[in-house]
């Protein structure tokens, strides 16, 4: 029966379906360049990545730094100040956070309205990234009755 199978096969030159040589490289050629832009952008997009979780962490310490210096004394905000958190007094940023040695924070202070209130402009930087945070600005009130 195999025989008789091969006799009645039709001609290679009229078989219908399969791929030619042609649409085969045509079909990689698309696969390649399109995989060579992936490959090429990848770096790049891996890198504004980082940046932009730094950028969320040191709005994030930023913000616990702010909260930390309002729970201060009032005439223990200087005219300025700076650190880092790794060594912030504050339970907030364990030793075991990755990288977390390299973000500092600073700030400069002006009375507003002297002996009440301090405008604080506290700023956040990652220098080994060399990205600096927005300013934050924030008002820090004594209102305790200092009067006799």
């Amino acid at each position: 029966m195999g025989k008789l199978e091969i006799m009645f096969r039709p001609p290679l030159d009229k078989r219908r379906g399969g791929f030619l040589l042609v649409d085969v490289l045509l079909a990689a050629a698309i696969v390649f360049s399109g995989l060579a832009v992936v490959v090429n952008i990848m770096p790049k997009l891996m890198d504004t990545s980082e940046k932009r979780w730094a950028l969320t962490a040191m709005t994030n310490y930023a913000l616990a730094e702010q909260q930390f210096m309002m729970t201060q004394d009032y005439d223990d905000i200087g005219a300025t100040g700076s650190g880092n958190f790794y060594s912030t007094p504050i339970a907030l940023f364990p030793a075991t956070v990755p990288g977390i040695q390299s973000y500092t924070w600073r700030y400069t202070s002006t009375e507003v309205i002297p002996n009440v209130m301090k405008q604080v402009n506290l700023v956040v930087e990652n220098p080994t990234k060399e990205l600096v945070s927005d300013t934050f600005t924030f008002y820090i009130t004594d209102l305790t009755d200092s009067s006799p």
